[in-house]
């Protein structure tokens, strides 16, 4: 069982979670991973750690360090990626931006100091060197075959897109202030050694990224340092801060991040989209209309006072006079309003425009003061419901001392009918039997890497073997790089979409475009009709199936299913 962790504080070589130490394996291969399946290439990188234990005890939990006193682990972790190879990828024509960044944390800032064009080696040097500047080199898997190995496995594994960022860091220098991230991360110490601070979340389990001030985070939770071979990971949301000490040769470690955009609350997104694109089809009650001009609905403004007797001094805000009118002018009536009596100095009479505004007693929540100027301006309205405001008990810029906003009836039935709806949805989820997410489906296997090959890869984009014909024993290939979806038909034209089955895989990606953004990013897969399920079904759930066995109607439609899968390279026939 994992040792309980020690409290902060106590050296410099406090780690998180269980401090486990990989056995060296006397005798054993260069290569410490084992890249036989991805759950053992898993298991390999996080071990001694049981891949059940990790997920159980650390996952979205708690960080862990894993230090590993080997020198052929050791030996092995240099090899992913080291200054040197810098020199030769910058003749490949890197970009500052895109490929490198360069920076420095400046008293609690990060600050980038990136030249303009392609990147020079001799100038990282100086950068380097004389600048004390952090080196971050984006996505080096384009370029490394080890790491490109090791992420397209763990894409495998994991089921969501792998990335990764070098950075290599100078002595006594930090490249990057505290921040958190939106993804998992596992680090790999390179080069020389690292001193990092992990801090308790401000925001666990952190969608997007964010730097926090040291005064807000308080005492570091872990400290420690890592050498070659050591392994580093923390959940999405922590914290964390690394520098190198003064003295010290250069550091190098490699970032390996998943699980952006992975959440319960992501797939709730995508999955409902679908649900409702074939409920509406089934259900009258979702095709109904909405309510007559639910969504023009006007906003009516009258003067609040909240609590305490009529008799009671209450403060005024800014921009409304207490019991005077609203003005709803625009342009140059509007100021002639302002003059003539809408504004803080009333004078004259307002314009037939203007209308008082009744003194209605509320009790409830209050806003702030912006909240209040921005309706009484007239900007940012939200148009979904009839609401009262006006003066408050204030003391203006603090919450509860702005206006009461209270909704009075206009969308309360609206709000309930969706709310049903909703709750027809779920129960129509929990009797579907499969999860809808096809989006997320087709936006990972779209932009994940492609497997790992030796040579020009021929086997990915060439089927080989024997055609397959009606009497043929057919297996899938691939597998892990490929998915079965459903979705509208994206290519039919007419009002009337059909419901069809979309097969993506990777085999056809472009490695150098992996993690990048880039819109030249496609798609490669097959479509069929809906009535194929059943004999896609049976070709990804067996080992090995005959084509005439496959459950279609025709022995045409068998032949030209596996004729099709083949052509794609994802069955061979044994």
């Amino acid at each position: 069982m994992p040792k309980a962790a020690e409290p902060p504080g106590r050296g410099s070589d406090q780690g998180p979670g269980p401090c486990k130490r990989a056995k060296a394996a006397s005798g054993g291969p260069a290569c410490p991973l084992n890249f036989a399946s991805p759950r053992l290439l898993f298991g390999s990188l996080i071990a001694p750690v049981e891949p059940e234990t990790f997920f159980r005890e650390f996952w979205e939990k708690q960080p862990l360090v894993l230090r590993r006193d080997d020198p052929a682990v050791a030996a092995y972790c240099q090899a992913l990626f080291r200054l040197s190879d810098l020199k030769s990828l910058c003749g490949r024509g890197l970009l500052y931006g895109r490929d490198v960044n360069v920076c420095r944390c400046v008293k609690g800032k990060k600050k980038v100091l990136n030249k303009a064009g392609r990147v020079h080696f001799l100038q990282l040097r100086k950068d380097l060197d004389q600048r004390r500047a952090t080196i971050q080199f984006h996505q080096p898997q384009r370029f490394k075959d080890e790491l490109w190995r090791i992420q397209e496995k763990l894409e495998c594994y994991f089921g969501s897109l792998v990335g990764s960022n070098v950075y290599i860091t100078p002595a006594g220098s930090q490249g990057l202030p505290p921040h958190y991230d939106d993804v998992e991360v596992f680090i790999l110490q390179l080069e020389g050694q690292k001193h990092w601070r992990l801090y308790h979340p401000t925001v666990p389990l952190a969608r997007e990224y964010s730097v926090e001030a040291e005064e807000r985070i308080g005492r570091p939770a872990y400290e420690f340092t890592l050498k070659p071979g050591d392994v580093l990971y923390f959940p999405r949301g922590t914290v964390h801060q690394a520098d190198v000490p003064p003295g010290l040769a250069h550091s190098t470690h490699v970032t390996i991040s998943t699980y952006q955009n992975s959440s319960w609350g992501d797939c709730l997104l995508d999955t409902v989209s679908g649900l409702v694109f074939d409920a509406v089809k089934e259900d009258v009650a979702l095709r109904a209309g909405i309510p007559r001009q639910l969504l023009l609905v006007r906003v009516i403004l009258v003067r609040v006072r909240v609590g305490g007797p009529r008799g009671q001094r209450q403060q005024r805000l800014p921009g409304r006079p207490q019991g005077g009118p609203f003005c709803e002018s625009r342009g140059p009536a509007r100021a002639e309003c302002r003059a003539g009596g809408c504004g803080p100095r009333a004078g004259a009479a307002p314009p037939s425009r203007c209308r008082p505004l009744p003194d209605v007693p509320v009790a409830g929540p209050v806003g702030t003061l912006a909240e209040w100027r921005s309706h009484v301006a007239g900007e940012g309205v939200p148009l979904e419901t009839w609401w009262s405001l006006g003066p408050c008990w204030a003391r203006p810029g603090r919450k509860r001392s702005g206006p009461c906003f209270q909704q009075v009836e206009g969308t309360a039935a609206a709000r309930r009918r969706l709310g049903g709806l909703l709750r027809t949805l779920a129960d129509r989820l929990e009797g579907t039997g499969a999860l809808l997410a096809g989006g997320m489906k087709k936006d990972f296997v779209t932009h994940r890497l492609p497997p790992y090959h030796e040579g020009d890869g021929a086997e990915l984009s060439t089927p080989g073997g024997r055609v397959p014909r009606l009497d043929s024993t057919v297996r899938l290939q691939f597998k892990d790089y490929s998915v079965l979806t459903v979705g509208p038909d994206q290519n039919q034209s007419d009002e009337t979409q059909e419901t069809m089955v979309y097969i993506y895989h990777s085999l056809k990606n472009r490695r150098e475009l992996h993690m990048m953004g880039n819109e030249e990013t496609e798609s490669h897969g097959l479509r069929f009709p809906l009535s194929h399920m059943d004999a896609l079904k049976q070709i990804w759930g067996h080992s090995t199936i005959c084509v005439k066995d496959l459950k279609l109607t025709t022995d045409e439609e068998k032949e030209n299913l596996v004729l099709s899968l083949w052509t794609e390279c994802l069955i061979q026939v044994v």
